[in-house]
């Protein structure tokens, strides 16, 4: 397990900016919620982190890994995972495959489209299909296993997701935005299963949502961002208290059922 430590991030389109200056450290074997007002550089944080943007300043480092020297498909194998907002599956496979398709650079960084055509071959490695019953198992997705991605409620579909963020084993899971979508019911369910992600898994979990009754109620400490910059961090407790973070949420109190 290792420290996300992010200093300094800066990152402008065109004339507008992204992040001036952000600062954040994840410690092995929290949960911390990063939230803020739409536009707030939430997103641009985890595509920097992913690797999908380069910032024009600041560093990223993961243990003792330069993240920022690693191109986007070395992030599984630097032990970092990443969800998205919109389920990115491939809706015609199944459930079973779509999580294999997590574990594509374990096979000797393969391009992504020839281990796509190793699972219809079995070239693929036996481990492998033992480490996706395993996550299938966790996620309680057994009886979807087989069925095509694109047919599955949006709320097993946003499982399938994580699932395929988990199975190769990393040691930091970003989560973008998981609650999107989910029902009242759906959302309780995902509380504990963040929880059980850090807890019985042992991976450290950076989450991005809005639904602030879920950041309060699992995250150990809250980093808010408003127009790209830091205005508050700390627990849950106090973040929903500073002025600044109040002010930033439209001037009124930060409501944790919105």
């Amino acid at each position: 397990m290792a420290d996300l430590n992010v200093a300094g991030l800066a990152k402008k389109f065109g004339g507008i900016v992204a992040l001036d200056g952000v600062s954040l450290t994840v410690k092995a074997g929290e949960i911390v919620g990063l939230i803020g007002p739409n536009g707030a550089g939430k997103t641009t944080v985890f595509n920097c982190i992913s690797r999908f943007y380069t910032p024009e300043e600041g560093e990223i480092k993961f243990g003792g890994v330069d993240v920022l020297r690693l191109a986007p498909d070395a992030l599984t194998s630097a032990g970092i995972g990443r969800t998205f907002q919109h389920a990115e599956l491939f809706k015609t496979m199944t459930v079973e495959d779509n999580i294999l398709i997590g574990l594509h650079n374990r096979a000797g960084r393969m391009n992504p489209l020839a281990y796509f055509v190793s699972i219809f071959t079995g070239v693929e490695d036996r481990t492998h299909r033992d480490a996706v019953n395993e996550i299938i198992d966790f996620l309680d997705l057994g009886e979807v296993r087989k069925a095509p991605a694109g047919s599955l409620p949006f709320g097993l579909q946003k499982r399938v997701d994580v699932a395929r963020a988990l199975v190769a084993a990393p040691s930091l899971v970003l989560l973008d935005e998981p609650a999107a979508g989910l029902t009242q019911g759906e959302l309780e369910d995902l509380a504990d299963l963040i929880r059980r992600i850090r807890d019985d898994l042992g991976v450290t979990v950076l989450l991005v949502e809005h639904h602030m009754n879920l950041v309060m109620g699992v995250s150990d400490r809250v980093v808010v961002l408003d127009f790209g910059k830091k205005i508050s961090e700390g627990t849950p407790e106090h973040v929903q208290n500073d002025p600044a973070v109040v002010e930033a949420y439209l001037g009124g109190p930060l409501d944790a059922e919105d």
